[in-house]
């Protein structure tokens, strides 16, 4: 789970990732925080280790396990 700035209708906007070994889901969004998390996985990640940067949205989602990115340790 990542997320990088953009410019979305010329204003700060956010596109975020979420990825496992078969899919790549990407979000445009003018929000970085939870509440995109929130619209489109609710339930979280329940049967997944998620990968992050430890972005405070990022360690709030539900998973099984949360691990920090080997490139950002």
């Amino acid at each position: 789970m990542d997320e990088t700035g953009s410019k979305v209708a010329n204003k700060k906007g956010w596109f975020h990732a979420w990825q496992t070994t078969a899919l790549t889901f990407i979000a445009a969004s003018m929000n970085r925080g939870y509440d995109t998390v929130l619209k489109y996985y609710k339930e979280g990640f329940k049967h997944a280790t998620l990968v992050s940067d430890c972005w405070a949205s990022q360690l709030k989602t539900k998973a099984n396990h949360h691990q920090l990115c080997i490139v950002h340790l």
